[in-house]
This record gives structure tokens, sequence and C-alpha cells, in this order.
């Protein structure tokens, strides 16, 4: 076997985003599809996530809200073009992207939430600038005097 392949299935992640003319009721048999494609396809999924009604940046296909998804999921390889064709052919999904994932289990991936969830708070409470480049720390005066003195050379004396 070659050295860059593995003999583990990968992990996918998966964000779509369904069009708004749905209620939120009505996207669940939507989910429920995509998540049935994956499965009827051997896939697994890990973890899955509703973000809700969320308003895009700019519209897409006419629609300025849309309600995002959120999956990962363990897929053959050979298979995740047919799950990319069947987003990219649905009316109902504006759009998609899958990406290859390293694996993590569901407790890693609720960690990674709540690490971003405190950060977004320290970020909300102003206790972190987002716009302010880190400078770099002043060095301290113990610091200073060890590097004159490690930076003195000391004269030869004559004897």
């Amino acid at each position: 076997m070659a050295k860059n392949k593995s003999s583990q299935i990968p992990r996918y992640e998966l964000l779509y985003i369904v069009s708004n003319k749905f209620t939120s009721e009505e996207t669940e048999p939507i989910a429920q599809k995509v998540e049935d494609l994956i499965t009827s396809n051997n896939g697994t999924i890990v973890y899955r996530e509703n973000w809700g009604k969320r308003h895009m940046s700019y519209p897409i296909k006419g629609f300025q809200f849309g309600y995002y998804r959120l999956l990962e999921f363990d897929l053959p390889a050979n298979k995740i073009e047919e799950i990319n064709r069947y987003l990219r052919l649905s009316n109902d999904i504006l759009r998609h992207q899958i990406i290859k994932r390293q694996p993590r289990t569901v407790e890693e991936i609720l960690a990674a939430k709540e690490e971003i969830a405190k950060r977004e708070a320290k970020i909300k409470a102003g206790e972190i600038d987002i716009n302010q480049k880190s400078k770099p720390e002043a060095p301290s005066e113990q610091n200073l005097n060890e590097t004159q003195t490690a930076n003195t050379v000391e004269e030869p004396t004559v004897v």
C-alpha cells in the first residue's frame, strides 16, 4: 500500500444552507433526506448541529436568509461524489460545502465549541481587541541586565 493511503474511512464535514422558502419544521425532512443519503452509502453520522435561520451576507438565488446545518460523518471516499451530486442538484439546498476533516470525538468537538464561545464572550466583553495586532512584550529589567552582561566582553589583562 502507498505511504499516503490509509485503510481508515475518511471523516468529512458538510455545511449546507436550506432555502428560506421553508419553515423551520419543513426543513426537518430535507435534513433527514441528506442524513439518509449518507447512511445509505455506508456512512455513519458522528455529529449533527442545526444552526437555525441566519442572515446571509449576500443573496443566494434571491434569498437573504437560510437555514444552516452542519454534519460530521465518516464515508468511504468513493461515495462522496454521489453526496456532492445530490446536494448540487437539489432545489431545496442553496449552497453546500464538504471538507475532509481529521477524525475527532464528540467530546473534542464540544470542547472546541466551548473554547470558541469563551473567546467570543471575551471579545464582546472587550477583554480582547480583535483589531489590535499583538505586540511583542517589552523585556523585563532582569532580562535586560542578563543581556547586557552576556554582551559585555572582558578585556584581557596584561601581565
